[in-house]
């Protein structure tokens, strides 16, 4: 009985879901060109999100008719409203999901959008490649995703993951008195490269007993507990903030002044295809970052300007005493960071570069509305 009730419950699911898809394009336009978003995920502040259900939305603003498969949608049901919406383009929000196939989607231009480097697992390496071959174009989220799909498509462009500006943050928010440095991850201890280069940063800095560390993202307590150990005895104050909502994430973060992002892809090749991700947070909110000198860093931060870029030990140690003791330095790239932030890493400004890119697409077919 349990089973039937759970299967039935299953079923009203995806057909609530269906008739949902439906109402949203019915209310759209007529006229105006038609894309259709298959997601992998739900709409938060992954990829799915960002990149999904969020370009959706902003593309609206650019006179497109949009619309997305909740990751759920059968196929049964992704082929009625492909049918029913006639899409000009199709966009597959990554190549996990079983049904983001191009084949699927005959008669529209079908484009894959790959924010990292999930090719470098052994199990999708042939999907990607099978994936990338078969779209008429790639939107990758960095140079390396970039490069590695121009081995098997010429057409790709590189469009950098961006997020909403929160409504918290339209002015630089208090900060705590404590100089207060963070590092957010999805999950630290599953980058132990990094999370050895953050601590062996942390217990060299000036006046460590000065200092808050906040360590984002939290998911086993005792394994972090027993990481921030050393740190607890050299005298820094240690908190953690648990794994959460990205949009809770996004509300968290604004007390502190600095923010470390290490990428280290010789340590960690999946690290290799990451462009921003949390660093997204930490502009938006003010929160001057510390990065890596290397993938698409460079190509956004201005060292000494709007952040500072780091690669051994001595250097990243360097950028948080100096920025620790100058604070009038920091809060001054924290807000330059920001009004580069506003300019090139919202969704607006996404949105307008993928509008670009799928205008050119229909247009070369002759198909734009």
């Amino acid at each position: 009985m349990a089973t039937s009730i759970k299967g039935m419950t299953r079923w009203l699911g995806h057909r609530g879901r269906e008739c949902g898809v439906h109402l949203d394009r019915l209310r759209q336009p007529h006229h105006a060109p038609r894309v259709v978003f298959s997601v992998d995920g739900p709409n938060n502040g992954m990829a799915s999100g960002l990149r999904g259900y969020a370009m959706a939305e902003h593309l609206r603003r650019f006179n497109w008719r949009t619309t997305v498969f909740p990751h759920q949608l059968e196929q049964c049901q992704r082929s009625r409203v492909f049918k029913y919406e006639s899409p000009d383009v199709v966009v597959l929000q990554k190549a996990r999901h079983v049904l983001n196939l191009p084949s699927l989607y005959a008669g529209a231009k079908v484009v894959l959008d790959v924010d990292d480097a999930d090719f470098l697992d052994p199990q999708l390496t042939e999907r990607y490649e099978t994936v990338v071959r078969g779209c008429d174009a790639v939107i990758a989220g960095s140079r390396f995703v970039a490069d590695w799909a121009r081995q098997f498509n010429p057409n790709v462009t590189i469009i950098w993951t961006a997020k909403p500006p929160a409504a918290e943050y339209k002015t630089r928010p208090a900060k705590n008195e404590r100089p207060t440095i963070i590092w957010a991850c999805s999950d630290p201890h599953a980058y132990p490269a990094e999370a050895e280069l953050v601590r062996e940063v942390m217990l060299h800095v000036q006046s460590p007993e000065q200092l808050t560390f906040v360590l984002a993202g939290v998911r086993d307590e005792s394994v972090s507990d027993e990481w921030l150990q050393p740190l607890v005895q050299a005298g820094i104050d240690c908190q953690k903030l648990r794994f959460c909502e990205y949009g809770q994430f996004v509300r968290s973060i604004g007390t502190a002044h600095i923010g470390l992002a290490p990428l280290l892809p010789e340590s960690s090749p999946f690290s290799a295809g990451k462009s921003f991700g949390k660093v997204l947070a930490y502009l938006d909110a003010y929160v001057t970052c510390v990065a890596s000198d290397c993938c698409d860093h460079p190509l956004f931060f201005r060292h000494g300007e709007n952040g500072m870029l780091a690669n051994s030990v001595e250097e990243w140690v360097q950028a948080l005493d100096h920025l620790v003791a100058e604070r009038t330095d920091c809060t001054a790239m924290g807000e330059t960071a920001k009004q580069d932030y506003l300019a090139r890493l919202t969704c607006e400004a996404s949105a307008a570069r993928l509008n670009d890119v799928l205008r050119q697409l229909i247009s070369s077919d002759g198909t734009d509305k």
